[in-house]
């Protein structure tokens, strides 16, 4: 047992902490600007690493629903639990949209998909790159619902959601 914890800390987790603590060590020292990075990542190369995985992906449409099946139920689950929590602890509709926002939703591609490139291979990566697609259209849509929905009223939560260009692009 400690083994196989030894081997996957080796094989996982080392080789994604050491561009993690050089890109920390270079942003302490060397005042590096972050931001055209950050950018180049989210809008080009994560994108293109999901497109690409989907077009190799050797996956079957019974994969993709399962997937999107859980994402749906899982989505479902959280939310009621976060309202729940949001009447229990009597929050204000920002706060119990705030706390369905961080319940319900998951930044899982940054960070993410190389640990499960390294953790599982190529398959792994493309069942995962599913989810991922998945959860952005649920960010983009439920998750912008969920928003404007504590400010807003049902009509006007409805048309911010269909307002985001990334819809669209979906």
């Amino acid at each position: 047992m400690i083994q196989i914890v030894l081997s996957t800390l080796l094989s996982v987790i080392v080789p994604l902490s050491i561009p993690v603590i050089a890109g920390f060590l270079l942003g302490k020292f060397m005042k590096l600007e972050t931001k055209p990075l950050s950018t180049l990542y989210l809008y080009f190369l994560s994108p293109a690493m999901i497109l690409d995985t989907l077009l190799k992906a050797q996956l079957s449409w019974h994969d993709v629903t399962q997937t999107a099946a859980f994402s749906l139920l899982n989505l479902l689950l959280l939310w009621g639990i976060a309202q729940l929590a949001g009447k229990i602890f009597r929050l204000s509709a920002p706060e119990t949209a705030g706390l369905t926002l961080i319940s319900t939703l998951t930044n899982s591609a940054n960070y993410g998909l190389p640990l499960i490139l390294l953790a599982f291979g190529q398959l792994g990566l493309d069942k995962a790159s599913v989810y991922v697609v998945i959860q952005m259209i649920m960010v983009n849509t439920i998750g912008v619902y969920f928003a404007a929905r504590s400010e807003f009223s049902v009509q006007s939560a409805v048309k911010s959601v269909f307002s985001l260009p990334a819809i669209y692009a979906a």
